[in-house]
């Protein structure tokens, strides 16, 4: 990965701050957003303070998550903003294979 760290880093004081600042920075009053559950609570508070309409999607490892999401995305009236990936799923401290990716 190529960086310009002039124009494409923002330094913060953590994951929380940055990831809160980023989803204020992107949403309006009433955007959707599509977040996995469970999933750590800045990834939908981050966007709850800034207006963000949050559709939680129950994700299951016997499905590999994956199908959760996908069906979310699809099926969401309005199209949504953002949907958070956070896989496997911080807090749960599942891990994916290499081949996943």
């Amino acid at each position: 990965v190529k960086l310009n760290p002039d124009t494409q880093v923002v330094a913060t004081l953590g994951s929380k701050e940055g990831f809160a600042n980023m989803a204020q920075a992107i949403t309006a009053p009433g955007d959707v957003i599509l977040c996995p559950n469970p999933t750590y609570p800045i990834h939908a508070f981050g966007f709850i303070m800034s207006g963000g309409v949050i559709r939680s999607l129950q994700v299951e490892p016997d499905d590999g998550f994956i199908p959760a999401l996908e069906r979310g995305v699809r099926h969401s009236i309005p199209k949504p903003l953002a949907l958070i990936l956070n896989y496997p799923s911080n807090p749960t401290a599942l891990v994916a294979s290499l081949d996943f990716y």
